[in-house]
C-alpha cells in the first residue's frame, strides 16, 4: 500500500508486515489539538483554515477563479465549493461513488487558461474553468465498479452535463488506483493510474509492471495522455498507434506504482510526478515522454538495487531515468506542484512544494539551474539524492502540523493551498477535514 501507515482492517495479511493504507476512516489519534495550526519555518508567512465545516475527507482540490474552489469528497462522491473562504451549503454534484480503502472521488482537473504572471510576478490573474474533469470509482448498472473518467460542464452553480471520456477495462483493485489529473500546457489531459494491487494478490504481473513474458497491456500502472475532448490519443504520443484499439497509443508512459501528485514545470513544461514505494524509496521523477519508472522491478535509485536495465521490460523508445529525489524510509508523498507566484516570497518562485500523508510535513525544494533535478549545494547529506533518515531530510522540511496531506497546489490569487485529510473520529468528537491557505503575513 502506499501511504505506509498501520491499517487495522480485522485480518493479517502477514506477521511481519504492517498493512498500511492512505484512506482508512478509523484511524484513531489519541492526542490531537484541531486549535493549532500547523507551522512553517518562514516569520513572514501565516497559516489559516478555509472552508471550515468539510463533511468527508478531501482527496483534492481546484480552482474555478480566485475566490471558488472545488473540493473532493473522496468517500462521499460530494463534490464541495468553497467561496470566499466559506463552504457553500450544497454539494454542487453528488457521485455514487464506491469509497473502501483507496477507491472514491479521486482526481480532479479544471480545463482553463494558463496562469498569467504580471511583469513582476506578483499577480496571478481569474481564470475561469468551464470544463471539469473527475475521476472516480463509478457503481454502476447495479453493483458493478469501474474507475471513470467523467467531464461535466460548469453553468456557475452545478456541475451538468455528464460525457464519459474513459472506462477503465478492470474491475479496480481497493488500492493503488491512482486518479491525479492534471491539464498539461500542451493542452492535453494526463491522468495517473495505480498498479491497482490487492493486499496479498499481486495479479498485475505484466508488461507495464517490467515482467517479462508479463500480461498484455491492461492500462493499470501508466500515466495517460488523452485529447480532453472525448480521450483519445495524440497522434505525437510516445506509444501512438494508428490502430485506435491498441492500448499504448494513450500512454505517455508506464512502470507507475502508484502516484497522488503530478505537477507541469511553468518554465520547461516537464511533468514532475510523487510517487509511493512500499517498503522503502518514495520518489520525485521528472517524467519524459515514454517512461519507464521502473515498478516492479526497480524502486529508488537502481544503484541501489541489485537489477540493472536489463532487467527491466522496455517498450520501443521506451526509457528508464533514476529518480531526481528519493526517501529510503516511506514518508507517503502525495501532493507536488510548483510555486508559480512570488507572494510568498522570490525564493518560492517556480521551486516545488511537496506534501506527506505520514507526518503532515510540508517539503520545500530547490530546482536546479538547468531545472533537470534538484539542487542540494548547501545540504551536503541529500547530494546523493536520497533522504536516508529524518536527520537528512530535516533541512528540506519546510512545515509541521499539516496532519494527513492529500494536495498541496497554487491558487490563482498566487498563494498556497494544503489540504489535510483528516483524522476520522477522534473520541467524540465529529470527524475533522481542512484546507490550509500559505499567506503573506
Amino acid at each position: 500500500m502506499n501511504y505506509n501507515i498501520v491499517l487495522l482492517i480485522g485480518f493479517l495479511y502477514s506477521a511481519l508486515l504492517c498493512v498500511v493504507m492512505i484512506f482508512s476512516q478509523n484511524f484513531v489519534y489519541a492526542t490531537l489539538n484541531l486549535e493549532k495550526l500547523p507551522t512553517v519555518n518562514d516569520s513572514s508567512i501565516g497559516v489559516k483554515e478555509i472552508g471550515k465545516g468539510l463533511p468527508d475527507s478531501i482527496s483534492n482540490i481546484d480552482f474555478l477563479d480566485r475566490n471558488n474552489i472545488l473540493a473532493l469528497g473522496k468517500t462521499s462522491g460530494e463534490i464541495y465549493l468553497i467561496s470566499n473562504e466559506i463552504l457553500q451549503p450544497n454539494p454542487v454534484l453528488n457521485l455514487n461513488v464506491s469509497g473502501e480503502v483507496e477507491r472514491g472521488l479521486l482526481g480532479i482537473a479544471i480545463e482553463k487558461d494558463p496562469f498569467s504572471i504580471d511583469s513582476i510576478n506578483q499577480t496571478i490573474y481569474n481564470e475561469l474553468g468551464t470544463s471539469v474533469y473527475l475521476y472516480f470509482t463509478e457503481i454502476h448498472d447495479g453493483n458493478l465498479t469501474h474507475n471513470r473518467l467523467y467531464k461535466y460542464d460548469w453553468n456557475g452553480s452545478r456541475l451538468i452535463n455528464p460525457h464519459l471520456i474513459l472506462n477503465l477495462p478492470l474491475p479496480p483493485g481497493p488500492h493503488h488506483n491512482g486518479g491525479e489529473l492534471a491539464m498539461g500546457p500542451d493542452g492535453f489531459l494526463y491522468v495517473t493510474i495505480g498498479d491497482y494491487e490487492h493486499i496479498g494478490d499481486y495479479r498485475h504481473n505484466g508488461i507495464l509492471q517490467n515482467i517479462k513474458n508479463g500480461t498484455a497491456p491492461d492500462d493499470t500502472g501508466v500515466i495517460l495522455r488523452l485529447n480532453g475532448s472525448d480521450g483519445s490519443q495524440p497522434i505525437d504520443n510516445p506509444f501512438f498507434s494508428n490502430n485506435t484499439g491498441d492500448p499504448l497509443g494513450k500512454y505517455f508512459g508506464y512502470g507507475i506504482r502508484n502516484s497522488f501528485g503530478i505537477s507541469f514545470d511553468p518554465i520547461t513544461g516537464k511533468l514532475w510526478e510523487s510517487e509511493n514505494g512500499p517498503e522503502s524509496y518514495d520518489e520525485i521523477n521528472i517524467l519524459n515522454p515514454g517512461f519507464n519508472g521502473g515498478w516492479k522491478i526497480v524502486h529508488g535509485p537502481i544503484s541501489r538495487t541489485n537489477s540493472t536495465l536489463a532487467n527491466l521490460t522496455q517498450l520501443h523508445g521506451a526509457k528508464y531515468i533514476d529518480p531526481v529525489f528519493s526517501w529510503k524510509i516511506p514518508v507517503g508523498i502525495t501532493g507536488i506542484d510548483f510555486m508559480k507566484s512570488s507572494k510568498l516570497g522570490t525564493k518560492y518562485l517556480n521551486n516545488l512544494f511537496v506534501g506527506d500523508f505520514n507526518n503532515g510535513n510540508l517539503y520545500h525544494l530547490m530546482v536546479n539551474k538547468t531545472r533537470t533535478g534538484l539542487n542540494f549545494d548547501d545540504i551536503p547529506g541529500l547530494q546523493d539524492l536520497v533522504a536516508d533518515n529524518n536527520l537528512e531530510q530535516s533541512p528540506i522540511v519546510f512545515g509541521t502540523g499539516f496532519g494527513r496531506i492529500t494536495d498541496v497546489k497554487t491558487g490563482p490569487d498566487g498563494l498556497l493551498y494544503v489540504v489535510d485529510y483528516g483524522y476520522g473520529k477522534i473520541d467524540d468528537n465529529p470527524p475533522v477535514h481542512r484546507i490550509f491557505k500559505l499567506y503573506p503575513k
